[in-house]
């Protein structure tokens, strides 16, 4: 569905019913994080009259979880730490592999730490004193108190790139914002969809990683990322159905 045609159709649904549906999300995501009503409601009510938002949140787990995804970056990029065809080396932890890892990522966090947020994920195997990484991408279980973290951290991200885009100066460059959407689709296809996203939407990202890390800096930081995920819609009491399939929507 092209953005034109995607933008039409939620007109026509109203921007009252598309902002209840952002805040129901938003209220779900203050739900898991455990924020009280009352918090919440103040929260917004703030924004609203200042056009700002400050987050009072607990960042520790989100900043735990960017820290061991680096280590797994490293681990994936770094020459010193691969083997002759190019995979992640077994690291000793008493003989310090591990944590010369760390000290090359440049992470702050205690290397057992890192170590131990690693096995949680599964994203690392321990076999005595040797470690081996397991998969690149760091996945956060639904249980983990990290999860709820990461997804409020993913959705201020997200919102935060179209905040920009929306309110951006003339002459200031947009943030990439791009989706494809199609509303002649089947759930029965979602099988197939995940299939596909876990295989090319894992390389494109890893490819990115790879770009990333060879541009890392000293000089003043930021934390920039491109994130991929997947979104299913409801059914605009019918309106989407009469529209015909097109591949891409873009804001910028």
């Amino acid at each position: 569905m092209t953005h034109e045609r995607l933008d039409q159709t939620r007109a026509a649904v109203s921007p009252g019913r598309a902002i209840h549906r952002l805040l129901e999300e938003i209220a779900s995501l203050c739900a898991l994080a455990r924020v009280s009503e009352e918090a919440a409601v103040a929260i917004l009510r703030s924004g609203y009259r200042q056009q700002t938002i400050s987050s009072h949140a607990d960042r520790e787990t989100l900043v735990d979880l960017f820290t061991a995804s680096q280590v797994l970056s490293e681990w994936h990029e770094n020459a010193r730490f691969l083997t002759h065809e190019g995979l992640p080396s077994e690291l000793s932890v008493a003989s310090g592999g591990f944590s010369a890892l760390c000290r090359a990522a440049t992470v702050d966090s205690d290397a057992s730490e890192v170590l131990e947020l690693l096995l949680q994920a599964g994203a690392v195997n321990r076999h005595g004193d040797f470690v081996a990484a397991t998969r690149r991408e760091l996945i956060v279980g639904d249980n983990q108190s990290g999860a709820v973290t990461r997804a409020v951290g993913m959705a201020s991200d997200l919102v935060s790139t179209l905040n920009h885009n929306l309110t951006r100066t003339v002459g200031e460059p947009g943030r990439f914002e791009r989706s494809v959407a199609n509303n002649r689709m089947s759930l029965r296809q979602m099988p197939a969809l995940l299939a596909y996203l876990s295989l090319h939407g894992q390389s494109f990202l890893e490819d990115l990683d790879s770009w990333m890390a060879e541009r890392t800096s000293n000089a003043p930081l930021a934390t920039i990322g491109v994130g991929v995920y997947l979104f299913v819609e409801p059914s605009y009491g019918g309106i989407e159905q009469s529209l015909p399939r097109s591949p891409l929507r873009q804001t910028e």
